[in-house]
């Protein structure tokens, strides 16, 4: 993954204020999902998610959009995803509840489950 920051000191009481999902292209060619996320004490932060196959039961799927554009590996359904699902449902969490935040993202936003009934 690859970060960049303006650095602020984080309190408890910094909330998610903003979150944009934009594709980009990685080293190898493929789209794949860069996202900001903006906080209440004005710091920006970027990541981008390297596209990669997963090769375990454990690792969480790729999004693909199929169809015809980049052979099927397209992220548009990826964004709108974030921009649509995820950014309405943590905008306001508070930045350090890191296991409600997964809760929600992991048990409420997607419910997949694995093999043996728990949620990826």
């Amino acid at each position: 993954m690859f970060y960049t920051q303006i650095q602020k000191p984080l309190s408890s009481m910094v909330t998610i204020v903003f979150i944009k999902a934009r594709k980009i292209f990685e080293s190898y060619g493929n789209q794949t999902l860069e996202a900001d996320i903006n906080l209440s004490n004005e710091s920006f932060h970027r990541a981008a998610v390297s596209s990669d196959a997963p090769t375990d039961v454990h690792k969480a799927l790729e999004l693909r959009d199929g169809g015809k554009d980049y052979l099927g590996k397209g992220v548009s359904k990826a964004v709108s995803n974030v921009q649509d699902i995820i950014r309405p449902a943590l905008v306001g969490r508070g930045l350090t509840d890191q296991c409600g935040i997964d809760k929600c993202m992991v048990e409420t936003l997607d419910g997949t489950q694995n093999e043996w009934g728990r949620c990826k």
